[in-house]
C-alpha cells in the first residue's frame, strides 16, 4: 500500500503548492479519518484560513473521494461541511460537523444523481425529520426520529406513492401497523417489515440449496481443480437473480457451475422491506474440494 502512495506524491506536493503556499500533506484511513502514514490508505492535502483547516482527501488515482473542515491543523476535529463522493465523482454524502458531531441535515445521493435520503441530526444523534427515495426518485419513507430511534408516524410507500404500511412507535418500539397494498386499501395490521428472499418450496436457504444441488464439474474433476469460489449476485424484487459479479474463483468451470446452479433455482419469493418487495443482495462463499480419490 505505501508504494502506491509513495508513487501518487511524485506529483502531489507541487500541485499543491502551486496553488497554496501554506499546504500540508496528511494521511487518511480507511475511515477517511486523519492517521499516519503507516496506516494510510488515502493521501490528502490542507491548509488553514481564518482558523480553519480545509482537507481534500485523494484515491489512488488522484479522484477526490472527500472534502471536509477541522478546527486544528491534524485534521482531528471536524468543524463545518463535509462532502463525500462516489467513484464516478457525483457526490455521495453531504452535511455538517459541529466540534466532530454531525448536526443539522445530512444528505445522501444515489451515484446516478438522485437523492437517497435525508436525515436530521442533533449533537450527532438522529433527530427531527427523515426522508428517504428510491434509485428511480419515488419516495421511499417518511417520519421522525429521536435520539436515533424512530418516533410517532412513520409511512412506507409503495412505487406509485400509495402508503405500504403506516407504522407508530414510542420510544423506538412499534406499537401499531396499518399495511395497505398498492391501490390504497388497507389489508390489515400484520405484514412483513424485514424478509430475505426465500425459494419457494425449499428449506434452509441458498447456501443449504447449493449444498444439496451443487454438483462438481467433471472437467474439473479431470484438471484437479479446487478452492473457494466468492460471488455476489442481486435477486430482483419480481424474484430473478441478476447482475452477477465473481469476486476470486479457482477456475472459470466452478464458478459458471454456481452461476449455473443458481440460475436453475425454480422460483424466488423476493425480500421484502415494509410491506414492499425490494432488490436484495447475495454475497456466497462456495468451497469445491476434491474427493480424496483425485
Amino acid at each position: 500500500m505505501r508504494k502506491t502512495i509513495t508513487l501518487f506524491l511524485l506529483g502531489f506536493p507541487l500541485f499543491c503548492l502551486a496553488q497554496k503556499t501554506d499546504t500540508v500533506i496528511r494521511y487518511f484511513n480507511v475511515n477517511l479519518e486523519s492517521d499516519t502514514r503507516e496506516n494510510a490508505r488515502f493521501v490528502g492535502k490542507a491548509w488553514e484560513d481564518k482558523g480553519i483547516w480545509t482537507a481534500y482527501v485523494f484515491d489512488a488515482s488522484a479522484k477526490l473521494i472527500m472534502k471536509g473542515q477541522f478546527k486544528d491543523r491534524n485534521l482531528k476535529i471536524k468543524e463545518g461541511r463535509f462532502i463525500f463522493f462516489h467513484e464516478n465523482g457525483n457526490v455521495d454524502k453531504i452535511g455538517n460537523y459541529e466540534n466532530t458531531m454531525k448536526t443539522g441535515t445530512w444528505v445522501s445521493y444515489y451515484e446516478n444523481g438522485n437523492l437517497k435520503d435525508s436525515v436530521q441530526y442533533a449533537e450527532n444523534v438522529k433527530r427531527g425529520l427523515a426522508i428517504g427515495w428510491d434509485l428511480n426518485g419515488a419516495r421511499r419513507y417518511e417520519g421522525r426520529n429521536e435520539s436515533s430511534h424512530p418516533e410517532g408516524t412513520w409511512t412506507w410507500f409503495h412505487a406509485n406513492g400509495t402508503a405500504s404500511t403506516k407504522e407508530e412507535y414510542i420510544k423506538g418500539k412499534l406499537s401499531k401497523l396499518d399495511c395497505y397494498d398498492s391501490t390504497g386499501k388497507l389489508t390489515g395490521h400484520n405484514c412483513s417489515l424485514s424478509t430475505t428472499p426465500t425459494i419457494k418450496g425449499r428449506y434452509g436457504g441458498i447456501q443449504k440449496y447449493i449444498i444439496d444441488s451443487l454438483v462438481y464439474p467433471k472437467e474439473g474433476l479431470k484438471k484437479g481443480l479446487q478452492g473457494a469460489v466468492s460471488l455476489e449476485f442481486t435477486l430482483s424484487k419480481t424474484g430473478q437473480p441478476m447482475d452477477f459479479k465473481v469476486i476470486s474463483t479457482p477456475d472459470p468451470l466452478l464458478s459458471d457451475e454456481v452461476i449455473h446452479l443458481i440460475k436453475s433455482v425454480p422460483e424466488w419469493y423476493p425480500a421484502v422491506e415494509h410491506n414492499v418487495p425490494v432488490d436484495y443482495t447475495f454475497k456466497l462463499y462456495v468451497p469445491f474440494v476434491l474427493p480424496e480419490t483425485y
